[in-house]
């Protein structure tokens, strides 16, 4: 499948969820707000929260709506998985503090009246047989539930030692099943547990909803309006939706087959070097001059520590304002940053020819066909990375609480700001006369003089220099 055909299918898929949200669903505030290049043009774009959703849904992603109670989540959630998988394409778990590992497990009777175990009668719960699923108010799961989710949410369901994968078993052979977490923020609710970390590191997407609140001309609309849909999952018997072999039949008008195709292919869309760097910079930032180790995990590292060691790094900018408050993301969390960075680049190819084809049916197909070689870049990173790093990777509060009032999507925007332009400054300064020194010419003093400055200032950019003599192919 190529690539302009995945973003024709994405683009109807996008134009559908949106015309379904829009009516029901009172929060037009963006999420993003990017541009890509158009006719040499700079073609501003706008994403809203149900296009993450979708971003999450091509990619099969997990995704957390976080806020305060009252604010939309799980009937936004309900809304974007009815549009795309039908009303029995998904269903709903809501978690209590009383849940035990039964609550995951059904029992098939007619296999014991056969003379089996009991271990050999037990079945997945039927919540696991459609390929979406809301879990509503995680953090009311209490530790040994936190467990299970990881299970869950990694699709490999241990159950008494015997295995399931949950979810729509697709052509290339992976299952599908898309799962959406809610939780209320704040103290103040009661049964509620902490999240465990592990747990968080398993979620992929994470969406503060509280920071990107209604618009005055929503509010109005919801004021104004006669009714609030409801929408929700439908039972197996309410719908029919069972074939007797037990599987899920796709309900008429939903989108899920296109959904599955689009997902088998997203992974094609590759990296360019910009994109490589950036996550190659994130990978670096666990590394440090002053430990015995080289790493921050050698030692006690605060910025305490970087004082006494009196790294002068610590104290200079621009490493001054990330380098002594964070680590760098762990290996799994910067594969679904490549992955979701991916879906990012293709819902906002379908945007825009979404856009263009309101205007100008003519202008849409010369925007597909314009280029062939397309590549997710830098921005992409820069844009979807603080949804999934600002609950995963570790900051000290003291940069998170005394510079961005305890927001850590915020210091994550920072972060990934003042490494831009760290990377801006490689790119422009060190990469030209490193690929003349590699193809064997000689260099200036000035190019000398600014490389050395640079790592002077940087020294992460030690790391960038060794990737691109190793493995930047230099062409004729």
């Amino acid at each position: 499948m190529e690539i302009e055909e995945i973003i024709l299918q994405l683009s109807n898929i996008q134009k559908k969820l949106e015309a379904s949200i829009r009516d029901h669903y009172y929060n037009t505030q963006p999420v993003l707000t990017t541009g890509l290049l158009v006719n040499n043009k700079i073609v501003d774009l706008q994403l809203y929260l149900q296009d993450l959703l979708l971003i999450g849904a091509i990619t099969q992603s997990s995704l957390l709506l976080s806020g305060s109670s009252g604010s939309g989540k799980t009937y936004l959630a309900e809304l974007v998985l009815e549009r795309l998988f039908g009303p029995a394409g998904f269903t709903r778990k809501n978690i209590t503090p009383d849940m035990n590992e039964q609550d995951f497990m059904d029992i098939d009777f007619g296999a014991i009246k056969a003379g089996k175990r009991l271990k050999d009668a037990l079945l997945a719960d039927e919540l696991f047989n459609r390929p979406s699923l809301i879990i509503d108010e995680a953090n009311r799961a209490p530790p040994i539930i936190q467990n299970r989710l990881m299970q869950v949410l990694e699709n490999n369901i241990d159950l008494k030692s015997k295995t399931f994968r949950a979810g729509k078993l697709l052509e290339d052979g992976s299952h599908y099943q898309w799962i959406i977490l809610t939780l209320n923020l704040g103290a103040e609710y009661a049964g509620t547990s902490a999240i465990d970390r592990a747990l968080k590191d398993r979620i992929t997407i994470d969406i503060p909803i509280d920071n990107f609140p209604p618009t005055i001309d929503d509010q109005i609309r919801m004021i104004r309006a006669k009714s609030i849909r409801k929408p929700g999952p439908s039972s197996p018997e309410e719908t029919g939706s069972k074939s007797p072999a037990g599987e899920l039949v796709d309900v008429k008008g939903n989108l899920s087959e296109d959904v599955f195709e689009i997902y088998q292919h997203v992974e094609d869309v590759q990296l360019n070097l910009d994109a490589e760097a950036l996550l190659l910079y994130l990978s670096f930032c666990s590394g440090c001059v002053k430990s015995p180790t080289r790493s921050k995990y050698g030692v006690t590292f605060s910025p305490t520590y970087c004082k006494e060691q009196q790294c002068k790094y610590a104290r200079n900018p621009p490493l001054k304002d990330f380098c002594p408050f964070i680590f760098s993301p762990s290996n799994r969390v910067l594969r679904k940053v490549v992955l979701v960075a991916k879906g990012l680049y293709l819902v906002k190819q379908a945007v825009l020819f979404n856009r263009l084809l309101k205007k100008d049916e003519a202008d849409a197909k010369a925007f597909l066909m314009q280029n062939p070689n397309r590549e997710v870049g830098i921005n992409e990173i820069i844009e979807i990375a603080p949804f999934i790093l600002h609950s995963k990777i570790a900051m000290n509060r003291e940069l998170v609480v005394n510079k961005f009032n305890g927001n850590t999507f915020l210091a994550i925007k920072h972060v990934l700001k003042v490494i831009n332009g760290q990377l801006n400054k490689f790119m422009k300064e060190i990469l030209p006369a490193l690929v003349q020194e590699m193809r064997g010419e000689s260099l200036n003093q000035k190019d000398t003089v600014v490389r050395k400055r640079l790592l002077e200032e940087d020294f992460h950019l030690e790391g960038l220099i060794k990737y691109v003599e190793k493995y930047l192919e230099l062409g004729d």
